[in-house]
């Protein structure tokens, strides 16, 4: 992200230096606080100019700060989901809705997603087999459906195994304290 030489445009003699700040913005009827927001400072004026891509990055910590005071995913966890799901930006819109760009509008911050979409989202990254029934159901396949499907299999053995564990070591717990107060009443 260094910038050799970029030169202040306010006083047009000094070298602006990257630096980041934090600030508070007002959203519905409460503040949300905002932290490594992006600017360059000039060491010559004092100047804080923020420039495009600056922007954008500042934009998505905005957005994603007011995703979080609604308890809903940020851009880059919906982004996570769509790629462990195997989509598309223009699959998951076919899939879940919200238009042609809705997904990319998502993942940059240009967009919140509503808080149906956010649950839907959270329903098929817990359950993803039914991502794949709505993929045929769609008209969408890949070549790897049949490794999600596998790689998700595993997992819910792994945790059905566990759970069985548990519960066997739960019911040694139970037998192991009703022997002990059965002697103990004796």
């Amino acid at each position: 992200m260094k910038n050799p030489e970029l030169i202040c445009p306010v006083c047009e003699e000094g070298q602006l230096h990257e630096t980041t700040f934090s600030d508070d913005f007002k959203y519905g009827n409460s503040t949300i606080h905002v932290e490594d927001l992006e600017c360059f400072e000039c060491k010559s004026c004092g100047a804080d100019p923020v420039f495009k891509d600056q922007i954008r990055r500042n934009h998505l910590r905005v957005a994603d700060a007011k995703r979080i005071s609604d308890g809903l995913l940020t851009g880059e966890e919906i982004k996570t989901i769509r790629a462990d799901l195997g989509l598309s930006q223009s699959d998951a819109a076919l899939l879940f809705g919200g238009g042609a760009n809705a997904f990319s509008k998502y993942e940059r911050g240009d967009v919140i997603q509503s808080k149906p979409m956010d649950k839907l989202l959270r329903l098929a990254s817990v359950h993803p087999l039914n991502v794949f029934e709505l993929r045929k159901l769609a008209g969408i396949q890949t070549v790897r459906d049949e490794e999600y499907t596998d790689r998700y299999v595993k997992k819910q053995k792994i945790v059905l195994e566990q759970t069985v564990t548990v519960r066997k070591n739960v019911t040694k717990a139970k037998v192991i304290q009703m022997e002990f107060w059965r002697k103990s009443a004796a």
